[in-house]
C-alpha cells in the first residue's frame, strides 16, 4: 500500500480480528477443576477437599490461572471461607442464588 492510499476492507477486518484474539486471551480463564460425587446423602464437602485441591493447582500453576471446586453435595463454612485461596466453589447450595448447582438443576428440570 503506497503513501495516501486507504487501507482496503481486508486489512481492516484482519486488524480487528486480532484485537479481538488479544483480547480474548486476556479474558480467557483456564481453571483447573476438581469434581466430588458423594452418593449417600447428608454427606458434606470439608475444607481437606480445598485444601488438597489448592495443593494441586499449586503443582499446576502454569498451566492453569485458577482452581474449581465442584461438588454435588453442601460444602462446610470452613470450605466456603477457603475460597479466597483462588479456589472457586460450585456446590449444592453455594453460591446463594442463581449459580447453585441446587438452582441450576431446577432451572434445566434435571
Amino acid at each position: 500500500m503506497g503513501i495516501g492510499q486507504k487501507p482496503t476492507l481486508h486489512c481492516k477486518v484482519n486488524a480487528s480480528a486480532t484485537r479481538l484474539t488479544s483480547l480474548q486471551r486476556k479474558m480467557a480463564k483456564k481453571y483447573m477443576v476438581e469434581c466430588k460425587f458423594h452418593n449417600r446423602r447428608g454427606i458434606k464437602t470439608h475444607i481437606k477437599v480445598a485444601m488438597y485441591t489448592y495443593a494441586r493447582f499449586l503443582d499446576l500453576k502454569e498451566y492453569f490461572d485458577a482452581a474449581w471446586l465442584i461438588c454435588n453435595t453442601k460444602c462446610t463454612s470452613k470450605t466456603i471461607e477457603y475460597r479466597c485461596m483462588e479456589i472457586k466453589n460450585t456446590s449444592w447450595a453455594y453460591p446463594p442464588g442463581r449459580w447453585s448447582l441446587e438452582n441450576m438443576i431446577e432451572r434445566k428440570h434435571l
